[in-house]
């Protein structure tokens, strides 16, 4: 049986626009993994492996610049 326990945060408006920037920086990264999953589909017919064939994107995060 799979359990949850659900908490609710009340962050401080600094730790809200901390959050805020890492919710923006997953989102950009799943959405990026997304496209680049459907074009190879699309493209070559094959599926990528997350460990071998999108270990490139961890170059955009050292990359990237950050606050």
């Amino acid at each position: 049986m799979l359990r949850a326990t659900k908490v609710r945060i009340y962050p401080t408006p600094e730790q809200a626009e901390y959050l805020n920037g890492q919710f923006g920086a997953v989102r950009f990264a799943y959405n990026k993994v997304l496209h680049l999953k459907k074009q190879a589909y699309k493209r070559h017919g094959v599926s990528l492996n997350p460990r071998r064939d999108l270990k490139p994107l961890l170059a955009l995060r050292r990359g990237a610049v950050t606050k």
